[in-house]
């Protein structure tokens, strides 16, 4: 992971993946201090941001794909960098560094445990930030850097001290008042968004590693697991509704969009179920693993892939529209939509803008290292749009 909404105190929001509340979907040393944006942006200063592997972050001009700034060294982006009231939240080895985006100046950082330690993408929902790192998930004020609250994965074996807590490896889900999130024991926790205590947790049949992210819809989380299933979970309860195996495993996160469930797979396949039932409705067979989560927007379907190409797809007939060449060893990026544009990384080090219905590249930038992660994009009238770890979202 669209319609897109105008977002006001929540920075990210599921369209596709439901019709509740929902929240997903998360660096500079620069010496220019012109103002990048005003505020509120214009349209000719529309913004695309996006961090390399290199620890650089960039801010490009959306119509263009000229740069507006680039900061990095020890504060560039390794994870999709969030965007809320006027500030840049980067995720990087270290913390979560916070700047002005007009400015440029860096605000704060929450830091981390360890300068090694390196966070995931944060959500923000009513001016709380809320992020993983290392086995613990965090609360702050995003506005105050203070710090609301943090909970800590249990051990596996609660009397060995040793005993793995696993480690959190992708953005959190927001939905009615609860955090969901998974984390590298096969686990995933509910958590009360307002204090971070537990509601209930579910372990995976073989407690594999999740890197895939959460889709809610219609009171249903959904996510892979790399022990090659997905599955469907009571988002209240926490008790197994169905799960699908496929023949690798799933780092894909899944979308859904008119009771249709998309996710990749390693196998090679992108997958469309039956939201509800499980059942499988199509199979479309690529050329590469797809890590990269699906996007659904104005009845069509994109994704990115290994294989070297950025595909779309009829969302309903599953008859393939276009294919764009993004590069040899292709992308783990998942593509961002606004405005009638596809934004998508690669690890070519560029940034591809791809008109959303014919396939015809408008531009692409060239950073100073791999392209891992989603962009993101605000438009003219401060509308933000994501698509990242967590499934489709905007």
């Amino acid at each position: 992971m669209k319609n897109l909404l105008t977002i006001f105190t929540v920075s990210f929001i599921y369209i596709s993946c439901s019709k509740d509340n929902i929240t997903t979907p998360s660096n500079n040393n620069s010496t220019n201090n012109n103002p990048v944006i005003p505020s509120p942006p214009t349209a000719s200063n529309t913004a695309v941001i996006i961090g390399d592997w290199g620890y650089d972050l960039y801010v490009i001009k959306a119509s263009t794909g000229t740069i507006q700034w680039k900061g990095g060294n020890i504060a560039g982006s390794l994870e999709c960098p969030a965007y809320f009231d006027g500030k840049i939240f980067s995720p990087s080895y270290g913390g979560i560094f916070v700047y002005d985006i007009s400015t440029e100046d860096l605000i704060w950082n929450f830091p981390y445990l360890d300068r090694s330690d390196k966070g995931d993408t944060p959500i923000i929902l009513n001016d709380i930030i809320y992020f993983g790192c290392r086995s613990s998930l965090f609360a702050y004020d995003a506005k105050t850097g203070i710090k609301k609250w943090e909970f800590l994965c249990p051990s596996d074996d609660p009397n060995n001290p040793y005993s793995s807590r696993g480690s959190i490896e992708s953005s959190p889900t927001i939905a009615n008042n609860i955090i969901y999130f998974t984390n590298s024991n096969g686990k995933i926790f509910a958590l009360d968004v307002k204090d971070g205590t537990l509601k209930w947790k579910f372990s995976t049949d073989k407690s594999n590693a999740i890197y895939s992210g959460i889709c809610f819809n219609n009171g249903i989380i959904y996510f892979g697991s790399d022990d090659k299933k997905l599955y469907a979970i009571d988002a209240n309860s926490g008790v197994k509704k169905w799960e699908f195996k496929t023949g690798d495993k799933i780092r894909s996160s899944p979308t859904v969009k008119d009771n249709l469930l998309y996710f990749g797979s390693s196998d090679h396949i992108l997958y469309v179920l039956d939201a509800t039932t499980g059942l499988m409705q199509k199979e479309i067979v690529t050329g590469g693993e797809i890590e990269s989560s699906p996007i659904v927007s104005n009845g069509l379907l994109y994704f990115g892939n290994k294989d070297g190409y950025l595909y779309a797809y009829d969302a309903k007939t599953f008859q393939m529209k276009w294919k764009f060449n993004i590069g040899v060893f292709g992308t783990i990026a998942s593509p961002t939509i606004a405005n009638g544009v596809v934004y998508i990384g690669g690890q070519q080090r560029r940034l591809y803008a791809i008109d959303a219905i014919t396939g015809t590249k408008k531009w692409e930038f060239e950073a100073d290292d791999y392209i891992f992660t989603s962009a993101t994009v605000i438009d003219s009238d401060n509308k933000v749009h994501y698509s990242g770890v967590s499934g489709s979202v905007n």
